[in-house]
């Protein structure tokens, strides 16, 4: 296989992770990021990016620290992601770690 050909093969199989990624519940994300899955937690925070930036957006009315506000969000959520219990949605638990922050 030639060089172009292997990164065209290697591209393939990511877009085939990251669609059938983009097919997953809340939890089946959840049990994938946690048991290492790449790409996993990227689509959990590419489904809940812009409410949790809205939420941190209604608290400090400026738009660079509501980003560097979710951005923390994200960071807290994926260090306590083994934490999430599953008893609420995931959204309702990225809100609750955004009124914390």
């Amino acid at each position: 296989m030639q060089r172009g050909q292997r990164a065209a093969a290697g591209s393939a199989g990511q877009a085939l992770t990251d669609a059938g990624l983009s097919e997953l519940d809340e939890p089946a994300l959840v049990a994938a990021s946690l048991a290492g899955q790449p790409g996993a937690f990227d689509m959990i925070v590419e489904r809940h990016r812009r409410p949790v930036y809205q939420l941190c957006y209604r608290y400090v009315g400026n738009h660079e620290d509501a980003s560097d506000l979710a951005q923390d969000v994200f960071l807290r959520a994926y260090r306590g992601l083994k934490r999430f219990r599953g008893q609420a949605s995931l959204a309702t638990w990225l809100y609750r770690i955004a009124v914390n922050v």
